[in-house]
């Protein structure tokens, strides 16, 4: 039938094809298509279909939801918001639109809380590699030690420490102890050298027990003395320890003043009392931070 309506040239059963010469508009499936072309149900092309440039836009609510560019970019879109991007380069962007790597990835919110921009991998990633961290990275607590194939690197959040594989091993734990065994010690006994750490630390708390007939214990005051100068500076840590036999036991004495030691440096300790007898031995420990690196 041609021309029975207003306006259209040609139409095919009812509405199953409209043709508007006037509008160059053609529609399948209703009789007043707005587009160029407009089809009111489903499209199955066994063949491909290509767009010059464009995009597909959401009819209810006149959004973008997919976009081709004539640069080659494509794009998948919701809410107005570009989510995923493809460049020419075949770059990759999620929540990013400027992609500068194979894949990239727009993060943001706090680290835990699995914020609506953080990346969240359920299982194992695996990297074939060099990983570049900008920002912070956050280990979730009582994560056992993972070593690599090289045995490089290993990380154990559980008693809060990091261990480091390059060669040799090394471990950096936020509190450590440093444990000596002293025998015969006397009140004439002062400026006795404990240890030099190797790394900056922060002096956190002192033990001494006794072992042998422990009459009169010791009671033991610990200095500082920083050895870089050429007058070398001794400060009292503060706190006296009370040296207890190994039965009853006691609690660690804080150590507070100028607790803060730096490396090489020299921590020692004075006997304050008489002790009897001078043949009991005595192992004394001191915990500590290592400052960070």
């Amino acid at each position: 039938t041609l021309g029975t309506d207003a306006g259209d040239d040609f139409i095919v059963g009812n509405n199953t094809l409209v043709v508007e010469g006037d509008g160059a508009r053609v529609g399948i499936g209703l009789s007043n298509p707005t587009q160029a072309l407009q089809v009111v149900g489903s499209i199955y092309p066994s063949g491909h279909v290509i767009l010059s440039g464009g995009s597909l836009i959401d009819a209810a609510t006149q959004t973008q939801k997919v976009n081709v560019s004539g640069l080659g970019f494509t794009s998948l879109s919701t809410a107005s918001i570009t989510r995923l991007l493809v460049d020419n380069s075949g770059n990759i962007g999620i929540g990013e639109t400027v992609p500068v790597a194979l894949l990239h990835v727009g993060i943001g919110g706090t680290p835990g809380s699995a914020g609506a921009d953080d990346v969240y991998i359920r299982h194992d990633l695996e990297v074939d590699g060099v990983t570049y961290i900008d920002g912070t990275l956050d280990i979730p607590s009582g994560t056992g030690p993972t070593v690599d194939a090289e045995g490089e690197i290993a990380i154990d959040t559980t008693d809060d420490q990091f261990v480091y594989f390059g060669g040799a091993k090394r471990v950096f734990s936020y509190v450590q102890t440093k444990c000596v065994t002293v025998e015969d010690l006397a009140a004439a006994d002062d400026d006795f050298m404990f240890f030099s750490p190797p790394d900056n630390i922060t002096l956190i708390s002192a033990t001494c027990h006794c072992q042998g007939t422990c009459t009169t214990e010791a009671d033991l005051s610990f200095e500082t003395v920083q050895v870089g100068t050429a007058t070398p500076t001794v400060d009292d840590v503060g706190g006296t320890v009370d040296c207890e036999d190994m039965i009853t036991g006691d609690s660690a004495t804080a150590l507070t003043a100028d607790n803060t030691v730096n490396a090489v440096d020299v921590i020692r300790f004075d006997v304050d009392n008489a002790v009897s007898p001078e043949t009991d031995e005595y192992i004394i420990c001191v915990n500590y931070s290592i400052d960070a690196q």
